[in-house]
């Protein structure tokens, strides 16, 4: 009789641990299989993408920006007889525009810690930034090799080929 009550209080008590022991192996299977993210969404009313590009002396800066509601591009001289090109508007589709923001990674592009100076050493950069009413970023490389992120690096040089192109046209 004693022999019985103590399996039985033994079986109970295996089973309890056995249960516990299952339920923490579902929590941390849970819990690791959770992507750790800021969680910072885009608010495309707000969201705006800036391009530039400046070279050494006297160059000074050509700008693309992109918005929901505008893009623009312009160039502003630092110094010369040349006159600055005042912001222009110019056409992006709805659907590139919604292209651009479906393959942003905010998170992704947040981590990206590039401040590479060419203007430094009278070489060229780029400074591209995105900003919307909860956060703003930029990085400035010289080279798009320079991103170790895809869905920017693609980006950025969809907006430098935009860049390029705008440039040409008011350059030639």
């Amino acid at each position: 009789m004693v022999l019985q009550r103590y399996s039985e209080r033994m079986g109970l008590y295996n089973m309890k641990k056995l249960l516990l022991i299952l339920g923490v192996a579902i929590a941390i299977v849970v819990l690791s299989s959770c992507e750790e993210s800021s969680g910072l969404m885009i608010n495309s009313e707000n969201f705006k993408i800036e391009l530039l590009y400046s070279c050494g002396w006297c160059a000074g800066v050509e700008q693309l920006t992109l918005s929901e509601s505008a893009a623009t591009y312009a160039h502003d001289y630092a110094c010369g007889e040349q006159s600055d090109i005042p912001e222009t508007s110019i056409t992006i589709s709805d659907s590139v525009w919604a292209q651009y923001l479906n393959n942003i990674d905010i998170d992704s592009f947040q981590s990206l810690e590039i401040d590479n100076c060419g203007v430094c050493y009278d070489w060229c950069d780029y400074t591209l930034k995105m900003s919307d009413s909860t956060f703003n970023h930029s990085i400035r490389f010289v080279n798009t090799d320079e991103i170790t992120h895809a869905k920017t690096k693609i980006l950025a040089e969809e907006l430098i080929n935009i860049l390029n192109e705008k440039s040409d046209e008011f350059h030639d």
